[in-house]
């Protein structure tokens, strides 16, 4: 059986660690040199090697989203959730934009606003429709939030909305 190190963490006069116990395997060379080993070799060692292995998993990743050339074998093209998003906005036609509630997270702020002005076109607005631009009130980008007050403007809203929207307007910026 391999060596293993175990890290745990623990504040002082608490019984509850700060996270779960990390296991690292030595590597079975460790110890070839005969010198002995200090902490800043043995971290050195495994945080490298820990790098390497969390880049071939990216780019493992990476090599399943791109995608076969269609036409030129010079023209490939990679799979974003992003661009993917982006291209159901562009694409939508006549379709409700009630569809892209579920990407507003994996699009830019420019979508986004373009997104809550066809969600507030829709009249009378449902629940679905109410709780994706209250959600929106509170976006990082202030082009969102503006947006999506011009929306709410000329819109009712009941008590328990209110308290949410109050929320979303009185955080402080970077909580």
């Amino acid at each position: 059986m391999p060596a293993t190190i175990t890290i745990s963490g623990q504040l002082l006069g608490r019984t509850k660690p700060l996270f779960t116990d990390w296991r690292v395997p030595l590597p079975p060379d460790i110890f070839d040199n005969g010198k002995r080993l200090t902490l800043r070799d043995l971290l050195t060692r495994i945080v490298l090697e820990e790098v390497e292995a969390f880049r071939t998993r990216q780019e493992q990743r990476q090599k399943k989203n791109i995608l076969p050339p269609l036409v030129w074998p010079w023209m490939t093209l990679v799979a974003e959730q992003q661009a993917v998003a982006e291209a159901l906005v562009a694409n939508l036609g006549h379709r409700s934009p009630k569809l892209l509630i579920p990407y507003l997270s994996l699009l830019s702020p420019s979508q986004r606003s373009c997104v809550a002005r066809r969600l507030s076109e829709i009249q009378p607005w449902d629940s679905e429709i109410c709780k994706a631009l209250f959600s929106l009130v509170g976006d990082a980008s202030s082009w969102v939030r503006e947006r999506v007050l011009e929306a709410l403007t000329n819109c009712t809203i009941t008590q328990a909305e209110a308290t949410e929207l109050t929320s979303l307007l009185t955080r402080k910026s970077g909580c």
